[in-house]
């Protein structure tokens, strides 16, 4: 786990990178819908062909036949359906939309950086939300993570 979760933070930083020198010319929306249309697009390849063998393939024996696989969408109530239309639309689009627009208004490690503190967030939410009160331990690496972003910001680095 702490190996993949290393290869994920430096391929997100080189990602970013990336987005820095040769996203310049486009709008944070182009760099949203090339990243998330391209995603969208391989997900939909993914689930066409999977159905599609799912139908041609003949067995002589019977098989099980599950009936909702990984690839298909789930049957979602209305209400379920609108909170996971809102769940994608905030984070899935526009966080990474706004993630991108900061990249190019601040320095590249400040905006790395304030990326990575999303967890801070689940500290106001667990107590709003489940009524579960932070631990002392997490309020003081919350502390420090915070003042480590302040150094940053104040430093200009």
């Amino acid at each position: 786990g702490y190996f993949m979760a290393t290869l994920n933070v430096g391929l997100d930083t080189y990602g970013s990178l990336l987005t820095k020198d040769y996203g310049v010319g486009m709008t944070t929306w182009e760099i949203s819908l090339l990243r998330f249309g391209f995603a969208g697009a391989v997900m939909l390849l993914v689930s066409i062909i999977m159905h599609t063998k799912d139908h041609l393939i003949i067995t002589e024996t019977p098989k099980v036949i599950n009936s909702n696989p990984w690839y298909s969408m789930p049957h979602l109530s209305r209400r379920t359906l609108g909170f996971v239309i809102a769940g994608v639309a905030l984070v899935t689009f526009l966080a990474p939309a706004l993630s991108n627009y900061s990249l190019f208004q601040i320095p590249l490690a400040l905006a790395i950086t304030l990326g990575s503190i999303g967890p801070l967030y689940a500290l106001p939410l667990d107590l709003i939300i489940k009524g579960k009160r932070p631990t002392v331990r997490s309020i003081v690496g919350s502390v420090l993570a915070v003042a480590g972003i302040i150094i940053l910001a104040v430093r200009g680095t």
